[in-house]
């Protein structure tokens, strides 16, 4: 059951979900209006120049507790249509945190933003986090238990694209090379990649759904924060839930659509943590840095470029206070 959804653009002073217990029950968030088109659900959204996390770029959830039960399929929280939600600061039994892409939807979710929590499986989720469309970050997380039910298997932290594949359920057709949506930029050696609106996209940009806004993970862990490079460390896995022929290899890459933390960062791959003194001067375009004492990431946009990319929105949002 969907006990919340928020299906129209954010307007000030924005929209928050907190310090409630959703038991069986999730949140949607998209952001079609009832003017729209059929089919153009969310197409303004991703039109839009990419917006992280403003007091109106997104619906906030902090600081529930949520939880499902055994034999309770209803209870999730999802995202599509143009939508965007940050998710932080929750205590998580069995509900997996997801979106939609641009496969049995009008549009893909564009921002999924998820830190802070601790999440459970409960024996029943999915995943713990799984990004089917568009970008985010995920952060400080504390992951346990067995994810092994639904298609993704083990996954913790599951990336898919389900055009990717040749029976991947799909309204828009498949991810192949052959539609002109997608950017097709070497059919031989990357088949359809950029997807439009796939994991790794944001909004805006000269043609919207084709703007490469990696997805960004760092420190979530198993047992402690402080994980990176021990086993305790979960990073992001790009797993296919289906069996027919699949491009999924070169359609979802590591260091270019989604980027892991590592340890011994030299600006060459992953993401990096430290002070913002530690940074190296050096860098690759695409990799990632946060720094510790100011709670900020940094994108290296060109070589030897850094250049703040993300800020977390003000916690506790401003409509808790007062």
């Amino acid at each position: 059951m969907i006990a919340l959804a928020f299906e129209v653009p954010i307007i000030y002073p924005g929209v928050v979900v907190d310090h409630n217990v959703l038991h069986n029950a999730g949140v949607l968030s998209r952001k079609g209006t009832p003017r729209d088109p059929v089919g153009r659900q969310g197409a303004a959204a991703w039109a839009a120049p990419m917006a992280y996390e403003t007091q109106t770029s997104a619906v906030y959830i902090e600081d529930n507790t949520l939880i499902l039960d055994p034999g309770q399929l209803g209870g999730h929280l999802d995202c599509d249509n143009g939508g965007s939600y940050v998710f932080r600061h929750n205590h998580d039994t069995g509900v997996m945190v997801g979106n939609h892409g641009w496969d049995t939807t009008n549009n893909s979710c564009v921002l999924l933003d998820v830190y802070l929590n601790t999440i459970n499986s409960g024996g029943i989720a999915e995943a713990a986090i799984k990004y089917r469309g568009g970008t985010g970050v995920a952060w400080g997380n504390l992951i346990s238990g067995k994810f092994s039910i639904g298609s993704s298997g083990a996954n913790r932290f599951g990336i898919t694209n389900y055009r990717s594949n040749a029976v991947g359920s799909s309204i828009h057709g498949y991810c192949n090379g052959y539609e002109t949506v997608d950017r097709n930029t070497n059919i031989a050696t990357s088949v359809g990649w950029g997807c439009n609106e796939q994991p790794g996209m944001g909004s805006g940009g000269s043609h919207p759904g084709w703007a490469r806004y990696p997805i960004y993970e760092w420190d979530n862990c198993l047992v402690s924060l402080g994980c990176t490079g021990t086993a305790n460390q979960v990073k992001a896995n790009v797993f296919d839930p289906f069996r027919g022929t699949s491009w999924m290899k070169k359609e979802i890459v590591s260091n270019r659509d989604y980027y892991d933390s590592v340890t011994s960062f030299k600006g060459k791959a992953g993401v990096g943590m430290g002070t913002l003194s530690a940074r190296p001067s050096t860098c690759t375009a695409g990799v990632a840095y946060w720094a510790t004492n100011t709670f900020q990431l940094y994108q290296c946009v060109k070589t030897n470029t850094w250049q703040l990319f993300y800020v977390p929105f003000h916690y506790p949002h401003p409509l808790t206070m007062g």
